[in-house]
């Protein structure tokens, strides 16, 4: 049994998780009742937890009302992802079963203390914060969110969340693939080129090669793109956009339980998972070899 890293702590953005598992194992049920997200969420949260051999997590959720502070800025913010009364049922699954891992899961396994949740905050927000107050640890970030890329350091690094192995994002990574620009100029980046994810409109035509261009000085000033940059249009679209992206939000105080260095769970710790494995009819993780890593890593 390989020794576990209590210097390493996941940082799991739980709501880019749920969305990936949605899109994965969705269409899982256990009793008539939809399982396909809680396995697709459990599965990567130990497959994480193996491949950077450490049980230390944190999970991180969006807040009642997380939006509200940005559509202050601008108020289309996400517009193109609401959550709506009258929403498929695939989605009401879906919404469901992130409450079911929050509210009732990860409680039953003896880690609803290590769950972070704020109002008016996205999980990016908290993250962000954790970034701040966790100094002195080696910090892996599960997100597939871009925006986290302005957080990246030495000692922070992104395990994008997607199909598949996704190889680790550096900082190193991310000095390489934008000319040598740091991590903190993301911000700026994305400001300019905009987020059609996040519904963020940028500058018409600019996209993020030649954001980068303009930031190095190797953008020709005799351009239309650099004279819409550098209008008052431009500038006051990079202004509203860096408030909107950079991260956090706000800052906030959080309350971390690591035990100097090592996370305390529950002597009956193993009882409970084989448990809540059981109610969901998740039974591939009671199988001898899986049901050991959840031990390995909890018990």
């Amino acid at each position: 049994m390989r020794r576990r890293s209590y210097n390493t702590v996941l940082l799991l953005d739980c709501n880019n998780l749920g969305h990936v598992s949605f899109h994965t194992t969705g269409e899982l049920t256990h009793k008539g009742v939809p399982t396909g997200v809680i396995y697709g969420f459990l599965r990567k949260l130990i497959d994480m937890c193996h491949h950077h051999n450490t049980g230390r997590v944190l999970f991180f959720w969006d807040g009642a009302n997380s939006r509200m502070p940005r559509r202050t800025i601008f108020p289309e913010y996400k517009g193109n992802r609401e959550r709506t009364e009258k929403m498929p049922k695939e989605q009401e699954d879906m919404y469901w079963q992130f409450d079911t891992i929050r509210h009732n899961i990860l409680p039953a396994l003896g880690l609803g203390q290590y769950v972070f949740q704020k109002h008016g905050m996205e999980a990016d927000d908290l993250i962000a914060c954790a970034v701040k107050q966790l100094p002195g640890h080696e910090l892996v970030i599960g997100s597939g969110d871009t925006d986290m890329y302005q957080l990246l350091s030495k000692s922070v690094s992104i395990a994008p969340l997607g199909k598949g192995s996704v190889p680790l994002v550096t900082e190193k990574d991310f000095r390489t693939s934008y000319g040598g620009l740091g991590p903190s100029d993301y911000v700026t980046i994305k400001a300019m080129a905009g987020d059609a994810s996040d519904n963020i409109p940028g500058i018409v035509k600019v996209g993020e090669k030649t954001a980068v261009k303009y930031l190095k000085g190797e953008l020709k000033n005799t351009t239309k793109t650099w004279e819409a940059l550098t209008s008052d249009e431009g500038m006051g679209i990079v202004r509203r956009n860096r408030n909107i992206i950079r991260l956090p939000f706000r800052d906030v105080p959080l309350d971390f339980p690591l035990d100097e260095g090592k996370i305390r769970y529950p002597m009956s710790c193993s009882k409970r998972f084989a448990s809540v494995f059981e109610e969901y009819g998740l039974h591939t993780f009671l199988r001898p070899e899986n049901f050991k890593r959840w031990a390995e890593f909890f018990c």
